[in-house]
């Protein structure tokens, strides 16, 4: 009975975002996966949790679209979330439920909450960092870089992510399907909620910053993610080959989980 609901409730949720622009074909189908595997936890949290983090991340993405089109051309995708992006941010959110459904520990009940946290704040720090007067600084050494430059941040986008991070960590509180003995206290779990997904949206800064593939573009001279910009190709200019923007969100995301296990501690 879980599993029907599952792929229903799923798919009605992977089919608006599509009509939404918010996710591609493929991103969709990835959606319903991840999303019938959270409900079958038989508990409303994993599922609500992770659809909390997917409204208000996609209503961002939405928000002033228009300025943000020409900062997105630096971008590897569009704005449509594919396949890789939807398990690069869900992916080890849905692993660590997958270990609760097995050992029943509330320990990934707070590894789910600080990866979600995490890409939730990273997600806000850019959609709303991307808008700010101010030019972003890199998180190595505070130098002024390119808005949508990986690695660069923003008070703006800092803000955002704190904001963010704290959605989650609230929501994943009041939804906790832990009981009240093994429920750390409420300020506890929303701090170290918080904090997590602060430390993987810095991970993600450090990592987009130093080991994340960079391109230059020869017609325009920006540095992006994409490997052709202007109709042509662009050339690697630092970090490691496979280490794209995708496979930097996943590496944070389990940092932000892995980060909220220590801090519940």
């Amino acid at each position: 009975m879980h599993l029907l609901i599952g792929i229903i409730s799923s798919a009605a949720v992977a089919i608006t975002a599509y009509r939404k622009h918010a996710l591609s074909a493929g991103g969709s189908v990835a959606a319903v996966v991840v999303g019938t595997v959270l409900v079958t936890t038989a508990h409303p949290f994993w599922f609500a949790l992770m659809l909390v983090f997917f409204v208000t991340s996609s209503a961002w993405s939405r928000y002033k679209r228009k300025l943000k089109r020409q900062v997105a051309q630096q971008f590897a995708k569009g704005e449509r979330r594919d396949a890789l992006q939807v398990m690069a941010n869900g992916g080890a959110a849905v692993l660590f439920a997958c270990m609760y459904i097995q050992w029943n520990d509330p320990v990934w009940v707070w590894a789910f909450t600080g990866s979600l946290a995490s890409v939730t704040a990273d997600t806000w720090a850019t959609e709303i960092g991307v808008l700010s007067s101010a030019r972003p600084r890199s998180v190595l050494n505070g130098r002024k870089v390119d808005t949508g430059e990986s690695g660069g941040v923003t008070l703006a986008g800092t803000l955002a992510a704190a904001a963010g991070a704290a959605l989650i960590a609230v929501c994943g509180y009041v939804l906790s399907p832990l009981d009240d003995v093994a429920m750390p206290p409420r300020w506890h779990y929303i701090f170290a909620g918080t904090a997590a997904g602060l430390i993987g949206a810095f991970v993600d800064s450090l990592l987009g910053a130093t080991v994340q593939r960079q391109c230059v573009c020869h017609v325009c001279q920006k540095t992006v993610e994409s490997l052709s910009h202007c109709g042509r190709k662009a050339s690697p200019v630092r970090g490691v080959s496979w280490m794209t923007n995708d496979a930097v969100n996943a590496i944070a995301s389990f940092s932000g989980g892995v980060a909220c296990i220590f801090l519940m501690g």
